[in-house]
């Protein structure tokens, strides 16, 4: 391995001209230099094809516009497109803190035989607020069985892995990644976690795993089952509160919305 391997950062996207620019940009700002940037783009008509055109002589990036069936489909294409030993699925919404890439690559060159290594992030809110999420070193059981997810933003793996596991099943629209992760760490992929911050998710009421939780939370059990988790297991309690529980306290909350709110006085009401 060279000192520097090349990293692709791989984006999909689709009318978000904005984020897409704030992402370019922490692209451009890594101080890892080493990278190059690969935008596939879904006939955008809110001028990203003129910003792509704008950027593409200011720092490495190759770009497409075409249609495409969904996003997954459309990270697969930019994975195809890949020239970078490691690459990183960053979606439009994310963006790299200035070091994010540094910092992964160095436990890269540090550990060679690591296959995905990934940070922990902020969770950056519309209004600007951020809440650090906080991740360890996952298991294969911690990803069958108790209910834990190696990140999808902020995370590198080797790109060597595609031909051999395949690339991102496109017919998982949801957990494409946690699915691809399953399969590198189910054929003996080394795992690496690095307690820093390096990077920052958008969390927004059109985020589309919040838009589509029901959807998303359905797609992980079935990928669950497919790769042997168990039934009795932790994640199972999870999947019911998520998929179930939290569904119907919402629909009787919108239901009975005064017996909430008295509940949330009796709740705040000390007893003496």
């Amino acid at each position: 391995m060279s000192q520097y391997p090349l990293v692709t950062v791989v984006t999909a996207t689709r009318n978000r001209k904005q984020l897409l620019e704030r992402l370019i940009q922490s692209v451009i700002a890594q101080t890892y230099k080493n990278v190059e940037h690969v935008v596939v783009d879904g006939l955008s008509n809110d001028g990203t094809q003129e910003l792509l055109a704008r950027y593409e002589k200011k720092y490495r990036l190759r770009w497409i516009s075409e249609k495409d069936r969904n996003q997954v489909e459309a990270i697969n294409k930019g994975l195809r497109m890949a020239q970078g030993e490691y690459v990183t699925v960053t979606h439009d919404d994310d963006y790299w803190l200035p070091e994010g890439i540094a910092v992964l690559m160095k436990e890269a060159v540090r550990v060679p035989d690591a296959d995905i290594i990934y940070g922990d992030s902020w969770g950056e809110y519309a209004d600007g607020n951020r809440v650090r999420r906080r991740y360890r070193r996952y298991t294969l059981d911690d990803m069958l069985n108790r209910g834990y997810q190696i990140p999808q933003d902020g995370s590198i793996f080797r790109r060597s892995w595609l031909p051999n596991v395949g690339y991102l099943d496109e017919r998982i629209e949801y957990v494409p990644e946690y699915e691809l992760f399953l399969r590198i760490m189910r054929s003996h992929g080394t795992v690496r976690h690095i307690p820093e911050v390096t990077s920052v998710g958008g969390l927004h009421e059109e985020k589309k795993s919040w838009v589509g939780a029901k959807r998303s939370w359905d797609e992980t059990w079935t990928v669950n089952r497919k790769h042997g988790g168990r039934f009795f297991s932790p994640f199972t309690l999870l999947f019911v509160k998520n998929r179930y529980l939290r569904g119907f306290a919402g629909a009787v909350k919108m239901k009975f919305p005064k017996l909430f709110q008295y509940a949330k006085r009796r709740a705040r009401t000390p007893e003496y």
